[in-house]
């Protein structure tokens, strides 16, 4: 009989969606803490965080003050605060390294770090996210202020980008998400699906989860699960490129050809350098026996990317199969 281990993680998160634990532990756990012990020494790390923002800025009227002191507290601490860490424990430990100099995180381990800060100094937050970045935002006054922790003078200032309101737990579902891409790119794929399954379960409307889920289904070779995955990113996000683009292999690969065309259309409408679609492209064109077709793609992935090897491979191949007049008649045009 097999029996699943029940990790810290699993029991963290179970106790987050009945609202029996916080936001920040759930945030040190996911990066990867495994003892009550190291929880205690980060909560202990937050602890002296908020105890020298409170000493150094003691005189705060209001909410929005506060949001304001703790914003700029953490940049007059560490001006130099883009990197690429996301996991809130790491963040902690750059925000305390001593040298000033010392990066601290990229959007989520950021916006991580000021949302538990901010949840300690009773702030009443939330997040902005769309399917590339996260915010923070910040409800007082009767009013809704955007908090931009990967830019200095962000504070309180007039959105560019559409996004999503969301509550804290998104935080979660993008932690998962980057380790999801951490782990995939070391070539974990059972950890990295477990982390997409975890994004999508604490952010159910997160595109790029869906299309990153499908591309380690793809990789497990299940075909009909990437499928499902790029069809949900797409209905969340109907001008995913990505998306349409590794639907399209799928559907190839399924030798559904029409529909494997309509999507690399669709990703080139929406990518006129796509050089990659151009080139799938021409093979399916190629497979439905369009060979004009296919040449002009493959001439067209060239100019886009005269790198691409394959292209020029797949170019000689499809000249080298036909007789000359077919491929003469296609050069005089």
């Amino acid at each position: 009989m097999n029996y699943k281990m029940t990790t810290l993680e699993d029991i963290t998160l179970r106790e987050f969606k009945a609202g029996k634990t916080s936001v920040e532990r759930a945030l040190l756990v996911i990066s990867g803490l495994e003892t009550e012990e190291a929880i205690s020494s980060y909560h202990r790390k937050l602890d002296f965080i908020q105890n020298d923002f409170e000493r150094s800025c003691p005189e705060r009227a209001g909410d929005y003050q506060t949001a304001k002191s703790l914003f700029d507290y953490l940049w007059e601490t560490k001006p130099k605060r883009y990197n690429s860490d996301f996991l809130l424990a790491k963040v902690i430990d750059n925000q305390l390294d001593e040298d000033k100099d010392k990066t601290v995180g990229n959007c989520v381990g950021l916006t991580s770090l000021y949302s538990v800060l901010g949840v300690r100094l009773r702030l009443d937050l939330s997040v902005l996210a769309n399917n590339d970045h996260i915010l923070t935002l910040l409800s007082c006054n009767n009013q809704e202020i955007a908090v931009e922790n990967t830019g200095r003078y962000k504070f309180d200032f007039e959105l560019k980008s559409r996004y999503k309101k969301a509550d804290l737990i998104v935080l979660l579902a993008s932690a998962f998400n980057s380790r999801g891409v951490v782990k995939y790119d070391l070539g974990d794929l059972d950890g990295a699906l477990r982390d997409y399954n975890r994004t999508i379960e604490f952010g159910p409307d997160y595109a790029s989860a869906f299309n990153n889920r499908g591309i380690v289904k793809y990789d497990l070779s299940d075909l009909d699960g990437a499928l499902r995955d790029y069809n949900q990113a797409i209905e969340l996000k109907p001008d995913y490129v990505s998306a349409f683009y590794k639907r399209g292999i799928v559907k190839h690969d399924l030798s559904d050809f029409d529909g494997a065309l309509r999507d690399y259309n669709q990703a080139i409408e929406l990518k006129p350098d796509y050089a990659s679609a151009f080139y799938n492209r021409g093979i399916v064109k190629y497979d439905l026996s369009d060979f004009e077709g296919a040449l002009a793609d493959y001439n067209r992935a060239i100019e886009l990317k005269p790198d691409l090897v394959l292209a020029k491979q797949n170019k000689e191949r499809l000249l080298d199969s036909r007789p000359k007049p077919w491929y003469k008649k296609i050069f005089k045009r």
